[in-house]
């Protein structure tokens, strides 16, 4: 079993360090970020798209079979027999480049000889995922979606707040044949330091993590009181002036 966690941190390094504080608390095996505020290297496992926004990263020693080339606004890891994607797109690019964004995902999905799942945010609106109305950007999504055989994992809670405005915008999508490996799909309630909210889910995989012995690597991080820890960071917090919507 692969366990994931998925946020956009909106490049705020608290939101950052605390979802890395909160994935070794819960042994979260992978995280995925949109938006991240910093990258790193991939030695530590630690694997970015080409704008640096969308990154993936292990935290466990769960063997990696592959890893997808840099591209923009994506990046894939193979583990366990699944591809597992994270991305990001900005609100602020135009239908077209949104378009185009789709079309690199869309061959690489299509290229996958293995169950594949989609995280990010894509600020895209459609009522498939919850938002009460439908933009361009989401009918292109949605279309995608149908016509590679996605399903949506979202079960119509919000997942970013600001104000009294509330979107659906950070998505998980699995394929169909695949849907019923990811399990556990959640919106967390819980302190994120972001406008985001933490999602966090499973993957069943053909064999038991149960049964293997792996050492954590990278960024783990020794049990901590998780208020302090938070008190700590919006102190040293520094926020980012956030887009229309991130």
């Amino acid at each position: 079993m692969i366990r994931v966690l998925q946020i956009n941190v909106g490049v705020c390094r608290a939101a950052q360090d605390l979802a890395l504080a909160s994935a070794a608390e819960k042994n979260i095996d992978v995280i995925v970020f949109s938006e991240q505020y910093r990258d790193r290297d991939e030695e530590n496992g630690w694997y970015a798209d080409a704008s640096g926004r969308a990154a993936i990263v292990v935290l466990s020693g769960q063997h990696i079979q592959a890893v997808g080339p840099h591209q923009l606004g994506f990046r894939w890891i193979q583990m366990n027999r699944h591809r597992l994607y994270s991305c990001y797109c900005s609100p602020n690019v135009t239908l077209s480049d949104f378009e185009d964004f789709l079309s690199a995902l869309e061959t690489s999905v299509r290229s996958s000889p293995v169950p594949t799942i989609i995280t990010g945010d894509f600020n895209a609106k459609s009522r498939e995922w919850g938002s009460p109305r439908e933009d361009n950007r989401g009918k292109a999504l949605a279309d995608l979606s149908t016509s590679l055989g996605l399903i949506v994992c979202n079960q119509g809670q919000p997942t970013f707040v600001r104000g009294a405005s509330k979107s659906h915008i950070d998505l998980t999508f699995a394929k169909r044949s695949t849907t019923c490996w990811v399990d556990g799909w959640k919106v967390l309630d819980e302190e994120s330091l972001s406008l985001h909210n933490c999602i966090e889910f499973s993957v069943k995989t053909t064999s038991q993590r149960g049964q293997e012995t792996s050492t954590r690597r990278g960024w783990a991080y020794r049990r901590l009181d998780q208020g302090k820890l938070i008190k700590a960071l919006k102190r040293d917090a520094r926020p980012v002036a956030p887009a229309a919507e991130d």
